[in-house]
């Protein structure tokens, strides 16, 4: 029993290990975002009302939530988003496997100090 067990324990964990999730990301901020990062990966321009997909290790997620970071440049100012809105439907402590999210970035103003941020919805 426990080595059927052990072998269930092994697959489940080889399969998670791999699994990939894709990100379509559409740039609506109005301008050209440059020197775009997601969640440490650069992947270049993303000019206005582009779309980009990347893939990335939806191992990393933690209880079933993936967090996405965006960072880019925008008219010479750095700008960053975050998320954690990704959230695998078949339940909270299940990892995300074989996933694909599509999120717009945004252009908004932060109220507190009025500078420019990015936001992911």
């Amino acid at each position: 029993m426990h080595k059927i067990f052990y072998m269930l324990l092994v697959a489940f964990g080889a399969i998670t290990a791999n699994a990939q999730a894709t990100v379509t990301l559409r740039n609506t901020t109005g301008d050209r975002l440059i020197s775009v990062i997601v969640n440490g990966k650069s992947i270049g321009s993303i000019e206005n009302n582009a779309v980009h997909t990347i893939e990335f290790n939806a191992s990393e997620a933690k209880n079933g939530l993936s967090k996405v970071v965006v960072s880019a440049i925008r008219r010479g100012e750095k700008l960053q988003a975050s998320t954690h809105s990704m959230v695998c439907r078949s339940g909270g402590h299940i990892p995300v496997t074989e996933k694909h999210y599509a999120k717009s970035i945004l252009l908004s103003v932060d109220n507190v100090t009025g500078r420019n941020t990015l936001q992911l919805e």
